[in-house]
């Protein structure tokens, strides 16, 4: 949708956390999924938006980290994943970034039953997780 429709970039980056931490994610998002399934919500862009979305089940799941802008502006996170080392920085952002540019995969990807594996191929690894 966001690369179709909304002629979006997209950026896939993979983050470092323990396995543990990752499945504590998982477990909180599904349970939250579930949560909507029955008691539906509006989506508020300033109080309830996407990032500050996950920075709470991040959170919850044992995660860590002040507040910061970049939360609550579109586009930004990733600066913020990288400045505190929460995603690789092996490369320079620049670079990082463009590599983990997704938008042409996916739309190449479309609706395959691999989609997953193909957006990922050729993407930067994180060292030490």
């Amino acid at each position: 949708m966001r690369t179709d429709y909304r002629g979006e970039q997209i950026y896939l980056y993979r983050i470092r956390v323990p396995p543990s931490q990752a499945r504590a994610l998982l477990v909180d998002y599904l349970n939250e999924v579930n949560q909507l399934a029955d008691h539906p919500r509006w989506y508020n862009a300033l109080s309830q938006n996407c990032t500050t979305t996950i920075r709470e089940h991040a959170l919850k799941a044992g995660g860590e980290g002040r507040l910061d802008w970049r939360l609550l502006a579109n586009g930004h996170v990733d600066e913020l994943l990288y400045e505190r080392g929460q995603i690789s920085t092996e490369l320079p952002f620049a670079s990082l970034r463009a590599q983990s540019n997704i938008t042409e995969k996916a739309k190449l990807a479309d609706d395959s039953p691999d989609f997953s594996s193909r957006i990922r191929q050729g993407l930067p690894r994180s060292l030490g997780w």
